[in-house]
């Protein structure tokens, strides 16, 4: 309710509604996010992944919200060795913003042009 009640009294005023993106994996944070949060970070392996949101589902049911309003997000790093999955199991758990991270000083965006890539093909097939 603070993060609500600040987002209003901004000079100058935001030129649209700012999304409120908490992260947390704990009860009470994800708690909190089923009841305020607009965009739900939620990180790790992806069993791990799958769980709290299946938990963050049972959570925003029992503080009477939709779980579909909030959107969810992660990360994603193939390369890490409990990194499992491909970017579409994060899409079947309902995560709409994966985010890639690219760590210098080589910053190889390699990652990143395959999930562009990625992110085409599934618009494209939407599309058709």
């Amino acid at each position: 309710p603070i993060m609500k009640a600040r987002r209003g009294k901004l000079t100058p005023p935001p030129l649209r509604r700012m999304p409120l993106l908490m992260a947390a994996m704990g009860d009470m944070g994800m708690r909190l996010c089923a009841e305020h949060a607009d965009i739900w970070h939620v990180y790790g392996e992806l069993d791990k992944v799958t769980h709290k949101c299946e938990l963050f589902r049972q959570l925003c049911k029992e503080v009477g919200r939709d779980a579909t309003e909030v959107e969810c997000s992660t990360n994603y790093f193939p390369d890490l060795s409990h990194q499992n999955g491909h970017p579409d199991a994060f899409l079947k758990l309902g995560i709409t913003h994966i985010i890639v991270t690219s760590f210098g000083p080589k910053w190889d965006l390699g990652l990143l042009r395959e999930m562009l890539a990625w992110r085409d093909n599934i618009e494209r097939k939407t599309a058709q």
